[in-house]
């Protein structure tokens, strides 16, 4: 009988102890965000997305994104295809820059005249035109 009273004992003490902390350690740690963020919404529109976006899912996900973020945190939205083009101008995110974005992701489509991999592939690569990357700043000869 003394043997089963240790035994309650012990396991008594590894329930009160060992157990708890096991299931502190296993808590994730609290995630906190900061007060105002600053986000930069970049958008594909080359030729390449008619395949890979052929809903144009682009257009809700932008409205969704501008919808979330924070009021007071700081957004812009920029498209890029053969060009680059600034639809909304960085500024603090506001019901009305909201209104913008919502207003301007219509403008978010496939319409950039080829993709831009056909494009680099057409650029002439001779003895003198070559690219060598470096970590030095000046990494082009």
């Amino acid at each position: 009988m003394p043997r089963f009273h240790t035994l309650m004992l012990v396991i008594a003490f590894l329930l009160q102890t060992v157990l708890p902390t096991a299931a502190q350690a296993q808590q994730a740690p609290e995630l906190v965000l900061a007060d105002k963020s600053d986000v930069r919404i970049i958008v594909d529109i080359s030729g390449s997305m008619k395949n890979n976006d052929p809903e144009n899912l682009r257009q809700p996900a932008v409205r969704l994104l501008a919808e979330m973020l924070p009021s007071g945190s700081t957004a812009g939205l920029w498209t890029f295809g053969q060009y680059v083009n600034m639809l909304v101008p960085h500024r603090e995110v506001t019901e009305q820059w909201r209104a913008v974005a919502r207003e301007k992701s219509a403008q978010i489509n496939s319409v950039a005249s080829e993709p831009t991999s056909a494009r680099l592939s057409r650029w002439p690569v001779t003895a003198t035109t070559r690219v060598v990357f470096s970590k030095t700043p000046t990494s082009f000869c």
